[in-house]
């Protein structure tokens, strides 16, 4: 880079960690230390291993999201839905013989590109509330389980109340942290591209509280961003450390877990306590350094414990057939991205 380099210095974090330590001899498998996590977790968390007798098929289905449109040059913002209520319907009753869950994306709040999401306000172009709810009887009459998609720390688009100055995490620089998205035709991040800033940890107690008082009647949920990843804020004036933004995570999964039944996108192991689903978990390393074999240590731990899936298979460049005998070898579900209309809707635009 021939950009400048500085230091910065958020002083002294009050942070404590603890490390427990167990030992093992030459003989030891890696089958044996996942299943003695397992059981660590078993006792701190009060889990208990329950198997299912079939697997289910698990969708991610795509409903509203925003694409940018030209009028006489100008470019403006169109929401449109790749999967409305009424087709979904339709999907599910086309499946019914299969068990199924169901992750539907793009449902409050603007759609996948979505304000912040306190109001559990309902995207225009899926359709009407009276549909949705309709929608969510069929399902359960059917024992199908679908999740509502829900995303509370990333913000695409200002509105209710959001303002990133505010409410954003701010990075080493001082200033709001902004994510571009990654264009994999070209390799490069592109500002015209899609973007989202973070919301700050501090603020989202009121959005998760905010979102559970305007969301009574949805009783399943997905949740994309609580469970995994790093989560801090800056701020030199007020800052919030890692330690204290797990703890936050943890309060705000606590309160969704015992109001709502969780489906969890690609959850860290200690909280997988708070969810029923654990979705796009992967077979494979981070590819980085010498390794020899890639055990499935996660799947190990979490077996029995939580229902989990393969990463999305019709979204990758390796053949579907890998998946499958992964999905038999660890019993977790096969997991497929799907929606109602053509993707040929997207074609020239940033998606």
């Amino acid at each position: 880079s021939s950009g400048g380099l500085f230091l910065k210095s958020t002083g002294v974090m009050d942070t404590r960690y603890q490390l427990r330590y167990k030992f093992f001899t030459e003989e030891i498998t890696y089958y044996d230390m996942a299943s003695t996590y397992r059981e660590y977790l078993m006792a701190k968390d009060g889990l208990s291993p329950e198997f299912k007798e079939q697997a289910k098929l698990y969708l991610e289905v795509t409903g509203a999201l925003s694409v940018q449109e030209y009028i006489m040059g100008i470019p403006h913002e169109k929401e449109l839905s790749m999967t409305d209520y009424q087709e979904l319907s339709k999907i599910l009753a086309e499946l019914s013989d299969y068990p199924l869950a169901v992750s539907y994306l793009g449902v409050f709040d603007g759609g996948l590109d979505h304000q912040l999401m306190k109001n559990a306000k309902l995207a225009k172009t899926n359709g009407s509330k009276s549909q949705l709810l309709s929608l969510i009887d069929q399902a359960k009459e059917r024992e199908q389980e679908l999740f509502l998609g829900v995303d509370f720390t990333k913000i695409y688009s200002k509105g209710n109340g959001f303002e990133p100055k505010t409410h954003a995490a701010y990075n080493f620089n001082d200033s709001p942290i902004q994510i571009f998205d990654y264009l994999r035709t070209t390799g490069i991040f592109g500002k015209d591209l899609r973007r989202y800033h973070v919301l700050s940890p501090r603020y989202l107690s009121s959005v998760v509280d905010g979102f559970l008082k305007n969301a009574k009647d949805y009783n399943s949920l997905y949740v994309e961003d609580l469970a995994k990843g790093f989560f801090a804020d800056y701020n030199k004036r007020n800052l919030v450390t890692p330690e204290q933004a797990q703890q936050i995570l943890a309060e705000n999964l606590t309160k969704l877990a015992e109001e709502k039944n969780l489906a969890l996108n690609n959850p860290e192991i200690d909280k997988i306590r708070y969810g029923n689903w654990a979705v796009n978990i992967a077979r494979e390393s981070s590819g980085y350094g010498g390794f020899a074999a890639e055990i499935p240590f996660r799947q190990i731990v979490m077996n029995g414990l939580i229902s989990y899936t393969t990463l999305n298979i019709n979204g990758s460049g390796i053949d579907k057939d890998y998946f499958l005998l992964q999905a038999l070898e660890l019993g977790c579900s096969p997991n497929f991205t799907i929606s109602g209309k053509s993707l040929d809707r997207l074609i020239n635009t940033r998606r």
